[in-house]
């Protein structure tokens, strides 16, 4: 197997706290990590809020980081 390429974000409990991650693996070659965040992140946030976590209410500008 070649080289690898990944992203991953945090997923978060009702209290704020890491409690798994989301991430995507795909081979290095021809890799366009970047395409990948707009696909985890959101997914990330997904899961987070069905485990009860709420952002901050200043947070909003920052999700699309």
């Amino acid at each position: 197997m070649g080289a690898l390429a990944e992203w991953g974000a945090p997923e978060r409990g009702p209290g704020g706290a890491v409690t798994a991650a989301v991430s995507v693996v795909v081979p290095q070659q021809g890799a366009q990590v970047a395409a990948l965040i707009p696909a985890v992140r959101p997914a990330a946030r997904g899961v987070s809020r069905a485990l009860g976590w709420q952002p901050a209410p200043d947070a909003a500008d920052r999700t699309s980081e």
